[in-house]
């Protein structure tokens, strides 16, 4: 039987026992009430019998019509209660007797005269009777109290008994209960400091069908499959620690230095790489500070501005370095690096640190300091030639060799635009060397902005007008502060940004571009918006790259280098301003150039 039934058949027992006893209760209750009624008549009957024979006694002595009255009224009163006695205890002869009392009373009521020795003896008879009857009625009323007195008593003994039994049951069945679930209890704890100690295989067994044998049978199912869960974790280390040390290998032998540091900036883990690079040996880093052992500089702060850590950690992002930034190695020396930070997330996707990559560009950027160098020795070499061939072309066109025909002209025309093309790349390439070598020659000057734009926009009529473009400058709402540039850089960025404009705006439609200035909390902002092709967004991420243009582009000027908007974001950039840009494909796009309002210290070329 389960605890549950168990319970249940306790709990029927109590309420059945309950039951009984009310039910005797009521019956007693009812046996002793109706004892007290009887007793109630025979005490009003007692009374009213007292009360008769003092009329009686009035009577004799006052033989009046008056008293006669009351002594009828008082005996019918008395019948009712001796019929009601006699009905009660079964007992007629009482009724019988005191119904004979009248007719002796009516006979000595008759008599008008009491001397006689004949109405004494009638009297005293009379008198006697009476006397038998209040007796008779005196010892039923005792017999019935004490009935009533002996009934309560049986009651309380059965009180005494009934919970004395009941609480004996309760005792019992309680005591029977816990046994059993003490014993189930102790068979599991047992069975649990087994598992505990190490005896996964202990089986645990309790007699009985309650829920402590299911429990019983959980619980040899739970230490089963805890078998099996050991044996699959073992497995599953042996797996793990066998990656683990792969994982370490692969991570020695990576060329690049590997840092992986806990959410407290804590280093974890320290490859062979990194101890190169920083001259720190595994042993000295692991759980250290990361900024205590790898110190980031820039070629023009001895510490970087941010703390790319703790931004990898609050965004969940990727954070990069590319240019300009030495890792300062344990005896000072610097190493240019190339760096990732990226977050590394648990199995719940919380962040529970970082893995820092740093890539040695040493090499990289004596490749890139070798190109640089040999572009712009090129093209250096490249500009004189170019620049002849110019001149030669001009002379020709104006006469200086004789006349020419009309043929011939159009055959130099060719030449004298092809011309204008390389040296106009040659200056492109010129442009990047100086940038990308961080030799732009800069001279900052307090300029309205307003009044360059207009200049800048004066100087393209002659290009608009060829390629039936109109460009119009919006008028500004409030008076815009002055700010700090350089006017022949940042004439040669608009300049590119407008002919871009111009030429990828010739879609069979008037071109339309229109320039607008407005006042910012950084700066100035300018905003060129045209009408053009627009530009496809799987080529947007590659708009300021180097010789980068699309294949819509190419179709529709081909002529272009693919260098002005890279020029123009590195001379804005050196320069403190910024420039990004919005395009919807066949709709046109809007370049945004930031231009600052305070001057910004620029380092003089190298």
């Amino acid at each position: 039987m389960s605890i549950k039934n168990k319970l249940y058949f306790g709990v029927f027992i109590a309420i059945f026992s309950l039951v009984i006893f009310v039910f005797g209760l009521l019956i007693l209750n009812k046996e002793v009430n109706a004892r007290d009624q009887r007793h109630l008549v025979l005490v009003e009957t007692e009374i009213a019998l007292s009360d008769l024979n003092q009329l009686t006694y009035k009577y004799l002595a006052y033989p009046r019509e008056e008293n006669n009255i009351k002594w009828n009224l008082k005996y019918w009163s008395t019948l009712n209660l001796i019929n009601k006695v006699a009905k009660n205890e079964g007992n007629e002869d009482i009724l019988n007797k005191f119904k004979l009392l009248r007719p002796v009373f009516l006979n000595i009521v008759s008599q008008k005269t009491l001397d006689s020795e004949r109405d004494e003896v009638l009297i005293s008879g009379f008198l006697k009777e009476f006397e038998s009857i209040k007796h008779d009625i005196k010892i039923l009323s005792k017999d019935v109290l004490q009935s009533s007195r002996d009934i309560r008593e049986t009651f309380q003994s059965m009180i005494f008994y009934v919970f004395i039994t009941a609480l004996f049951l309760i005792i019992y069945i309680s005591i029977k209960l816990f046994a059993g679930i003490k014993e189930s209890l102790d068979s599991l704890i047992f069975g649990i400091k087994q598992v505990k100690g190490g005896n996964k295989n202990y089986v645990v067994r309790i007699k009985g069908d309650d829920e402590f044998v299911e429990v019983a049978e959980y619980f040899n199912e739970m230490t089963k499959n805890l078998n099996e869960s050991d044996k699959k974790y073992k497995e599953f280390i042996k797996e793990l620690e066998y990656k683990k040390n792969k994982l370490q290998v692969i991570l020695r032998s990576i060329e690049d230095a590997v840092i992986f540091c806990d959410r407290n900036k804590k280093i974890v883990l320290f490859n062979k790489s990194a101890e190169k690079m920083t001259g720190f040996s595994e042993n000295e880093a692991v759980g250290k500070n990361h900024e205590e052992i790898l110190k980031i500089v820039t070629e023009k702060r001895d510490k970087s501005s941010i703390d790319y850590f703790k931004k990898t950690i609050k965004t969940n992002k990727v954070s990069k370095l590319k240019n300009g930034y030495y890792v300062v190695g344990k005896k000072g020396e610097k190493t240019p690096i190339a760096q990732t930070i990226s977050p590394v997330l648990d199995f719940k996707g919380k962040i529970i640190g970082c893995v820092n990559v740093l890539h040695d560009i040493t090499k990289d950027k004596e490749v890139m300091k070798a190109k640089t160098e040999f572009i712009s020795t090129a093209s250096h070499q490249l500009r004189t030639p170019a620049s002849t061939i110019k001149l030669l072309i001009d002379a020709i066109l104006k006469g200086y060799s004789g006349k020419i025909t009309k043929k011939q002209k159009e055959y130099i025309n060719n030449l004298k635009n092809a011309s204008d093309r390389l040296i106009t790349l040659v200056n492109d390439l010129l442009n990047v060397s100086k940038i990308e070598s961080d030799k732009l020659s800069i001279n900052i000057e307090k300029v309205d902005p307003r009044s360059f734009i207009k200049e800048i926009i004066n100087e393209t009529k002659f290009l608009d007008m060829v390629q039936n473009c109109s460009i119009r400058l919006k008028r500004s709402e409030t008076a815009l502060p002055p700010v700090f540039i350089d006017k022949i850089l940042i004439r040669q960025a608009f300049r590119n940004i407008l002919d871009n404009a111009v030429h990828y705006s010739q879609n069979g439609k008037l071109c339309k571009i229109i320039v607008a200035l407005k006042s910012d909390p950084k700066g100035i902002l300018i905003s060129i918006s045209d009408n053009g092709i627009g530009i496809d967004k799987k080529d947007q991420s590659k708009v300021f790259t180097r010789f980068f243009r699309s294949e819509k582009a190419v179709r529709v000027f081909a002529d272009g280098t693919g260098l002005g908007l890279y020029v123009a974001k590195g001379i804005l950039e050196r320069l403190g301003g910024k420039i990004w840009f919005e395009s919807e494909p066949g709709k046109g796009t809007t370049f945004y150039v930031l231009l600052p309002k305070r001057k910004k210290e620029v380092v003089s070329p190298k």
